[in-house]
């Protein structure tokens, strides 16, 4: 994941969204003006995901980890 992170940074990737079926979370990096990731509130049960890279996208966090 190290890797895959540096990687996307280096090359511009606008996000970087991981998923933890075990937590049961999704962490998303977005990228800054100086081309560095930063992290938000990692994202749980009862929450939605949005980016503004694709408008009216809303991921129910709920949804992702239904059995």
């Amino acid at each position: 994941m190290k890797d895959k992170f540096e990687l996307y940074q280096e090359a511009g990737v606008l996000e970087y969204w991981v998923v933890s079926p075990i937590e049961k979370t999704i962490q998303v990096w977005t990228i800054d003006e100086q081309g560095m990731y930063i992290s938000r509130q990692p994202k749980v049960e009862g929450d939605a995901v949005t980016t503004p890279i694709i408008p009216n996208l809303a991921v129910d966090v709920t949804e992702v980890f239904a059995d």
